[in-house]
């Protein structure tokens, strides 16, 4: 049997998962909201297939606190009931809970789902910033190499300003 202490943390643990994926859900919905319109094309698909990823791991996280509720309620074994019209055994025969195993397996496999979107999100996110980054670069290249075409300051000029 499970004490009280442990279906108090189970219940702070789901909660805490539900929290967190409203905290997420509303930054998610935040960041659509104030995204700016007219984004470039490859702009536009990395934040789509982000607030994808993202609502998926939201809809996980939502999904696991039910999980963690009630997986801890349950019991691990059931006993088996004994012929019918005659008195229960003195040690009757424990199965697992195919309930109990059931909704830890959900609960596993969500943890899994939700390692894998977080992997491939920083992936997805890292691939964005080098792609930023090489486009800045880019351009201050060629910023770069117009000031060297024409030059702001006249060849007869002195270079400190007096003359």
């Amino acid at each position: 049997m499970v004490n009280a202490a442990e279906l108090a943390w189970s219940l702070v643990l789901s909660m805490a998962s539900a929290a967190i994926a409203a905290i997420l859900g509303l930054s998610v919905w935040w960041d659509r909201r104030t995204r700016k319109p007219g984004l470039f094309v490859n702009d536009h698909r990395h934040f789509v297939l982000q607030d994808i990823r993202r609502t998926v791991g939201i809809v996980c996280l939502a999904l696991l606190s039910p999980g963690l509720y009630f997986g801890s309620r349950v019991p691990v074994f059931v006993g088996e009931p004994g012929p019918p019209g005659q008195p229960a055994p003195a040690h009757p025969v424990l199965h697992p809970n195919r309930v109990f195993l059931g909704i830890w397996l959900a609960v596993f496999v969500l943890l899994a789902i939700l390692l894998a979107l977080a992997l491939v999100d920083w992936i997805a996110t890292r691939r964005y910033a080098r792609r930023q980054r090489n486009a800045m670069s880019l351009e201050r290249l060629d910023l770069l190499r117009e000031g060297l075409h024409q030059p702001d300051f006249s060849p007869d000029e002195p270079l400190n300003g007096t003359g």
